[in-house]
């Protein structure tokens, strides 16, 4: 029920089509240690998307997670987002 929730918002919005594209908006964030982790096998937002979104964020540093989907619970999306947020924890910074 909830997957239909969200999917109606975005369809009650039209999806945002008519506004500018998240990738135009992206000279707008901070400066702030970013991490863009995605999934090779993401069928839904597609890995050419976020290759994008990291030349647009230049601050910003793109990890691939092979074999992974569109699933933030899958173990190595887990692994990965568990030692980027200790890394971060520990240094202050996410390399």
């Amino acid at each position: 029920i909830q997957r239909y929730r969200i999917q109606s918002h975005y369809l009650r919005h039209h999806c945002w089509v008519d506004q500018e594209s998240l990738l135009d908006r992206c000279d707008r964030l901070p400066s702030v240690p970013t991490l863009i982790l995605h999934g090779t096998a993401d069928g839904v937002c597609r890995p050419e998307a976020a290759a994008a979104l990291q030349r647009r964020v230049s601050h910003a540093r793109l990890e691939w997670l092979h074999g992974v989907g569109h699933d933030a619970t899958h173990p190595e999306m887990v692994r990965a987002m568990v030692r980027a947020l200790d890394r971060f924890a520990e240094q202050g910074r996410l390399q």
